[in-house]
Protein backbone atom coordinates (compact mmCIF):
# COMPACT_ATOMS: atom_id res chain seq x y z
CA UNK A 1 0.00 0.00 0.00
CA UNK A 2 1.44 3.37 -0.92
CA UNK A 3 0.23 6.86 0.02
CA UNK A 4 -1.13 7.53 -3.51
CA UNK A 5 -2.81 4.33 -3.47
CA UNK A 6 -4.25 5.31 -0.38
CA UNK A 7 -5.32 8.56 -1.41
CA UNK A 8 -6.68 7.06 -4.66
CA UNK A 9 -8.90 4.67 -2.53
CA UNK A 10 -9.94 7.07 -0.42
CA UNK A 11 -10.91 9.36 -3.13
CA UNK A 12 -12.89 6.99 -4.64
CA UNK A 13 -14.89 5.80 -1.92
CA UNK A 14 -16.00 10.07 -1.11
CA UNK A 15 -16.61 9.64 -5.33
CA UNK A 16 -18.86 6.86 -5.00
CA UNK A 17 -21.37 7.96 -1.64
CA UNK A 18 -21.49 11.36 -3.10
CA UNK A 19 -22.99 9.25 -6.64
CA UNK A 20 -24.89 7.50 -4.72
CA UNK A 21 -26.48 10.24 -2.23
CA UNK A 22 -26.17 14.01 -3.73
CA UNK A 23 -28.10 12.75 -7.05
CA UNK A 24 -31.51 11.19 -5.23
CA UNK A 25 -31.59 14.23 -2.71
CA UNK A 26 -31.64 16.50 -5.91
CA UNK A 27 -34.11 14.32 -7.82
CA UNK A 28 -36.26 14.05 -4.87
CA UNK A 29 -36.39 17.67 -4.08
CA UNK A 30 -37.19 18.25 -7.67
CA UNK A 31 -39.81 15.78 -8.08
CA UNK A 32 -41.57 15.69 -4.89
CA UNK A 33 -45.35 17.33 -5.12
CA UNK A 34 -46.74 15.84 -1.58
CA UNK A 35 -45.99 18.14 1.54
CA UNK A 36 -43.72 17.08 3.65
CA UNK A 37 -45.15 16.10 6.73
CA UNK A 38 -44.31 17.53 9.80
CA UNK A 39 -41.37 16.42 11.86
CA UNK A 40 -40.22 13.67 9.49
CA UNK A 41 -37.70 13.40 6.91
CA UNK A 42 -38.81 10.99 4.03
CA UNK A 43 -37.11 9.95 1.68
CA UNK A 44 -37.29 9.14 -1.88
CA UNK A 45 -39.14 5.48 -2.49
CA UNK A 46 -38.67 5.19 -5.94
CA UNK A 47 -38.10 1.73 -6.42
CA UNK A 48 -35.36 2.18 -8.84
CA UNK A 49 -33.30 4.44 -6.81
CA UNK A 50 -33.97 2.39 -3.71
CA UNK A 51 -32.37 -1.32 -5.82
CA UNK A 52 -29.74 0.75 -7.40
CA UNK A 53 -28.22 2.66 -3.82
CA UNK A 54 -28.66 -0.62 -1.85
CA UNK A 55 -26.83 -2.38 -4.20
CA UNK A 56 -24.14 0.09 -4.65
CA UNK A 57 -23.86 0.58 -0.81
CA UNK A 58 -24.14 -2.38 0.66
CA UNK A 59 -25.09 -5.93 -1.60
CA UNK A 60 -21.98 -5.20 -3.66
CA UNK A 61 -19.42 -4.32 -0.23
CA UNK A 62 -21.16 -6.97 1.29
CA UNK A 63 -20.50 -9.43 -1.31
CA UNK A 64 -16.48 -8.38 -1.87
CA UNK A 65 -15.89 -8.29 1.83
CA UNK A 66 -17.03 -11.65 2.39
CA UNK A 67 -15.13 -13.23 -0.62
CA UNK A 68 -12.43 -11.24 0.78
CA UNK A 69 -12.66 -12.34 4.25
CA UNK A 70 -13.09 -16.16 2.88
CA UNK A 71 -9.80 -15.64 0.90
CA UNK A 72 -8.16 -14.77 4.08
CA UNK A 73 -9.60 -17.64 5.99
CA UNK A 74 -8.08 -20.24 3.51
CA UNK A 75 -5.08 -18.49 3.83
CA UNK A 76 -4.54 -18.74 7.10
CA UNK A 77 -5.79 -22.17 7.30
CA UNK A 78 -2.84 -23.37 5.14
CA UNK A 79 -0.59 -21.29 6.49
CA UNK A 80 -2.07 -23.00 10.19
CA UNK A 81 -0.89 -26.22 8.32
CA UNK A 82 2.50 -24.94 7.04
CA UNK A 83 3.62 -23.65 10.56
CA UNK A 84 1.62 -27.07 12.62
CA UNK A 85 3.82 -29.45 9.88
CA UNK A 86 7.02 -26.64 10.61
CA UNK A 87 7.03 -26.69 14.31
CA UNK A 88 6.60 -30.63 14.34
CA UNK A 89 9.66 -30.77 12.40
CA UNK A 90 11.79 -28.61 14.47
CA UNK A 91 9.91 -30.84 17.96
CA UNK A 92 11.71 -33.80 16.16
CA UNK A 93 14.51 -32.45 15.52
CA UNK A 94 15.03 -31.03 19.18
CA UNK A 95 14.22 -34.22 20.64
CA UNK A 96 16.97 -35.93 18.76
CA UNK A 97 19.36 -33.58 19.52
CA UNK A 98 18.55 -33.72 23.34
CA UNK A 99 18.77 -37.40 22.86
CA UNK A 100 22.64 -36.97 21.29
CA UNK A 101 21.94 -37.98 17.79
CA UNK A 102 21.96 -34.85 15.63
CA UNK A 103 24.39 -33.21 13.60
CA UNK A 104 24.32 -29.37 12.69
CA UNK A 105 23.71 -28.56 16.46
CA UNK A 106 24.14 -24.84 16.00
CA UNK A 107 21.67 -24.01 12.84
CA UNK A 108 18.87 -26.20 14.74
CA UNK A 109 18.58 -23.24 17.60
CA UNK A 110 18.34 -20.56 14.87
CA UNK A 111 15.61 -22.52 12.96
CA UNK A 112 13.76 -22.92 16.28
CA UNK A 113 13.56 -19.36 17.01
CA UNK A 114 12.86 -18.60 13.36
CA UNK A 115 10.03 -20.80 13.72
CA UNK A 116 8.82 -19.51 17.19
CA UNK A 117 9.06 -15.88 15.53
CA UNK A 118 6.92 -16.79 13.00
CA UNK A 119 4.33 -18.77 14.60
CA UNK A 120 4.42 -15.82 16.85
CA UNK A 121 3.90 -13.15 14.49
CA UNK A 122 1.25 -15.81 12.90
CA UNK A 123 -0.77 -15.75 15.87
CA UNK A 124 -1.17 -12.39 16.10
CA UNK A 125 -2.62 -12.17 12.37
CA UNK A 126 -4.87 -15.00 13.42
CA UNK A 127 -5.94 -12.84 16.20
CA UNK A 128 -6.44 -9.67 13.70
CA UNK A 129 -8.18 -11.80 11.31
CA UNK A 130 -9.99 -13.37 14.27
CA UNK A 131 -11.60 -9.51 14.90
CA UNK A 132 -11.88 -8.50 11.19
CA UNK A 133 -14.37 -11.73 10.88
CA UNK A 134 -16.33 -10.38 14.44
CA UNK A 135 -16.20 -6.72 13.50
CA UNK A 136 -17.93 -7.95 9.66
CA UNK A 137 -20.46 -10.40 11.49
CA UNK A 138 -21.58 -7.85 13.41
CA UNK A 139 -21.48 -5.22 10.64
CA UNK A 140 -23.78 -7.80 8.25
CA UNK A 141 -26.20 -8.31 11.38
CA UNK A 142 -26.77 -5.02 12.10
CA UNK A 143 -26.92 -3.31 8.37
CA UNK A 144 -29.12 -6.52 6.53
CA UNK A 145 -32.20 -6.02 8.31
CA UNK A 146 -32.37 -2.22 7.22
CA UNK A 147 -31.45 -2.65 3.29
CA UNK A 148 -33.74 -5.80 3.63
CA UNK A 149 -36.62 -3.79 4.05
CA UNK A 150 -35.76 -0.98 2.50
CA UNK A 151 -35.59 -2.91 -0.86
CA UNK A 152 -39.22 -4.57 0.25
CA UNK A 153 -40.94 -1.16 0.78
CA UNK A 154 -39.53 -0.46 -2.78
CA UNK A 155 -41.20 -3.75 -4.08
CA UNK A 156 -44.14 -4.08 -1.89
CA UNK A 157 -45.01 -1.34 0.86
CA UNK A 158 -47.83 -2.71 1.99
CA UNK A 159 -46.01 -6.34 2.82
CA UNK A 160 -44.26 -4.27 5.58
CA UNK A 161 -45.85 -4.80 9.12
CA UNK A 162 -46.37 -1.43 11.07
CA UNK A 163 -43.84 0.31 8.01
CA UNK A 164 -42.96 2.85 10.77
CA UNK A 165 -42.12 1.22 13.44
CA UNK A 166 -39.91 -1.11 11.24
CA UNK A 167 -38.16 1.11 9.80
CA UNK A 168 -37.08 3.02 13.19
CA UNK A 169 -35.94 -0.14 14.38
CA UNK A 170 -34.19 -1.35 11.86
CA UNK A 171 -32.61 2.41 11.28
CA UNK A 172 -31.34 2.37 14.33
CA UNK A 173 -30.21 -1.33 14.35
CA UNK A 174 -27.60 0.34 11.59
CA UNK A 175 -26.61 2.66 13.18
CA UNK A 176 -26.09 1.21 16.25
CA UNK A 177 -23.37 -0.65 14.36
CA UNK A 178 -21.21 2.54 14.35
CA UNK A 179 -21.02 2.43 18.31
CA UNK A 180 -20.39 -1.48 18.41
CA UNK A 181 -16.65 -1.17 17.01
CA UNK A 182 -14.99 0.69 19.41
CA UNK A 183 -15.73 -1.99 22.06
CA UNK A 184 -15.71 -4.69 19.81
CA UNK A 185 -11.88 -3.24 18.98
CA UNK A 186 -11.60 -2.83 22.60
CA UNK A 187 -12.00 -6.58 23.67
CA UNK A 188 -10.33 -8.14 20.97
CA UNK A 189 -7.24 -5.91 20.54
CA UNK A 190 -4.38 -5.57 23.21
CA UNK A 191 -2.86 -2.24 20.13
CA UNK A 192 -6.32 -0.71 20.48
CA UNK A 193 -6.62 -0.89 23.94
CA UNK A 194 -3.06 0.71 24.43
Amino acid sequence: MTKQRACLLIAAVWVCSSAISFPAILWWRAVRIEDVPQFQCPFTDSLGYLVFSSTISFYVPLFVMVFTYYKIYRAAAYQTRSLKMGSKQVMELTLRMHRGGGENGLARPGKNFSLSRKLSKFAKEKKAAKTLGIVMGVFTVCWLPFFVVNLLSGFCADCIWQADLVSAIVTWLGWLNSGMNPVIYACWSKDFRR
